[in-house]
């Protein structure tokens, strides 16, 4: 089921999720497909002749769960609601006179539970960061939960949710 689907009952509502325009593109039984333009207050933090850009993230998604705030360890099983397929799609315009300087590497884990996948780019002066969890499970068990946490990790791993730039010269 999606948990989103209220929406198309009122799609203002989708305005609480984002600090920016939001529009519902689709919406089927199982996926929505929501883009968004946000105008971020501190989103940047100067450094020298460097910028850190922090990247948006959709708190209606999987972070809306809670996970953050498991432990390391398990000794029962963890129930999810439904299986999570979240895909995501940030870009950021690189102002005049700047340059990325830490376009990440691809990165990829895949296990028992499911698969994150989290690529960059850097094209016609946008920064784009492509982001896919996939968790086909809905019951985790004890000794499958390092592979979960394996998974979660990444995925709310901060690293990959900012941009530095530098002033050209």
């Amino acid at each position: 089921a999606n948990p989103l689907m209220g929406l198309t009952m009122n799609p203002e509502a989708v305005q609480t999720f984002f600090s920016g325009t939001g529009i519902i593109e689709s919406m089927r039984s199982r996926s929505t497909f929501v883009s968004f333009q946000t105008e971020m207050k501190d989103a940047a933090l100067a450094f020298g002749n460097k910028v850190q850009i922090q990247l948006p993230y959709a708190d209606a998604g999987f972070g809306s769960l809670g996970i953050h705030h498991l432990s390391s360890l398990r000794t029962s099983i963890l129930v999810l609601p439904h299986p999570i397929r979240e895909i995501q799609q940030l870009s950021i315009v690189v102002p005049e006179n700047f340059k990325p300087v830490d376009v990440r590497a691809d990165t990829s884990v895949k296990n028992e539970i499911g698969k994150v996948t989290i690529r960059h780019s850097f094209k016609q002066g946008k920064v784009t960061t492509m982001r896919n969890l996939l968790i086909e499970k809905t019951l985790i068990l004890p000794e499958e939960y390092q592979s979960f946490k394996e998974l979660i990790d990444l995925w709310l791993n901060p690293n990959y949710l900012r941009v530095i730039l530098e002033k050209e010269d």
